[in-house]
């Protein structure tokens, strides 16, 4: 069973360097959300299981992003407002992207 656990978190940690991969400006962000929330998380839970899903959540809680188009997601300068739309909906596609997972 660990053997699946770790493979379950290293497909997460994969995903979560794609998206990095994707946007230089936000390289590790992903990893900081997590380290921070598991920081703060520490002090207030010690259910592991809570923990863990934590973890994930830090992981992937920008995974929408994927679906963004580089020319929106890496655009320097103002944002259009079809464009801040475009971005606003990293979300709904992270649900969508993620919505087979069942763990």
């Amino acid at each position: 069973m660990l053997d699946l656990r770790e493979l379950f978190f290293t497909t997460i940690k994969s995903i979560s360097s794609a998206l990095d991969a994707k946007d230089a400006y936000t390289h590790g962000h992903s990893y900081r959300v997590t380290l921070y929330s598991l920081i703060l998380s520490r002090e207030l839970i010690k259910d592991v299981k809570m923990l863990e899903d934590i973890e994930i959540a830090g992981l992937l809680h920008d995974i929408g992003k994927i679906a963004v188009p580089e020319n929106i997601l890496c655009k320097p300068g103002k944002l259009t407002d079809e464009e801040y739309s475009t971005i606003k909906m990293h979300p709904s596609n992270g649900k969508r992207i993620l919505n087979g997972i069942k763990s």
